[in-house]
């Protein structure tokens, strides 16, 4: 009971305490990523990661940058995190990508793909968070084996 006692307080004084501990790194910026997480149908895995692969060429086909894909090691409720450049809502939604967008996605194979993802997924969260530029993330993911 007393060591419980003695890391509540140690925990209490580190909450309270002043000193700002240094970044490791600039995790800032103000370039919009949009940030999705999916967990595959039952018995559906692999047809998942196809359709992430087809979708993927096509996102690229219609002007968008390739995402980043980080698997979670142990399924939990989401199986990948795709991690999808935006720029800024501007650039996005500009009529110009827009039109090239919906020319690609509006296709028989957009089509197709859109129809594979929904059927291949149980669960998806989305959401959008700004962070380093573009470049500075892919320098960042370069190389990157394994995550925690």
């Amino acid at each position: 009971m007393r060591s419980l006692r003695t890391s509540v307080l140690a925990f209490a004084i580190l909450l309270s305490s002043s000193v700002a501990f240094p970044a490791t790194g600039q995790t800032e910026g103000d370039y919009l990523y949009n940030v999705m997480m999916l967990r595959a149908a039952p018995g559906h895995f692999n047809d998942l990661i196809q359709t992430l692969e087809r979708a993927e060429e096509l996102a690229v086909a219609a002007g968008d940058e390739a995402g980043f894909w980080l698997r979670h090691s142990q399924g939990d409720h989401w199986d990948f995190m795709l991690i999808l450049p935006m720029d800024s809502y501007a650039q996005f939604y500009s009529s110009a990508r827009t039109a090239q967008r919906e020319s690609v996605w509006g296709g028989a194979e957009g089509q197709d793909v859109i129809g594979d993802l929904e059927a291949y997924t149980s669960y998806q969260e989305e959401w959008f968070a700004e962070s380093v530029d573009l470049d500075e993330m892919r320098r960042r993911f370069d190389g990157m084996g394994l995550y925690h």
